[in-house]
């Protein structure tokens, strides 16, 4: 038995490439689709799936693999273009929080839709 107040909205730090077809070749996206679709049928208040790309994380860590290691410097060399793919992780964060509070008008947020609700100031 699921239990959960009819009021609550719920975000799903989801991923870029989710398919809600369900039909991805792909494991992450067929799977994350699979999620989003259970989820967005549960009957919440509201739900919302943020789709981030890459998520740039602002303090430094130990990072899982060398991959990461290279997205982390070309992150910083390429900020200014890879806004359509890549969020700074406070950024997403203040984000996912606003919109939890406040609301939305989309159900799925991929990486651009999240850059431009930081920028238009939906953060403050």
């Amino acid at each position: 038995m699921i239990c959960y107040h009819p009021d609550l909205s719920f975000c799903l730090l989801s991923g870029y490439g989710a398919d809600r077809t369900e039909q991805s070749w792909i494991t992450f996206n067929k799977h994350k689709g699979v999620i989003e679709n259970l989820l967005s049928s549960m009957g919440f208040r509201s739900f919302y799936t943020f789709r981030p790309g890459y998520i740039y994380p602002v303090i430094k860590r130990q990072e899982p693999n060398f991959a990461y290691v290279i997205m982390r410097y070309l992150y910083m060399m390429t900020r200014p273009f890879c806004g359509r793919i890549a969020i700074k992780s406070t950024e997403l964060a203040q984000v996912m929080f606003q919109v939890g509070l406040n609301g939305c008008n989309a159900e799925i947020l991929e990486n651009k839709d999240i850059v431009k609700l930081y920028k238009s100031g939906l953060n403050s």
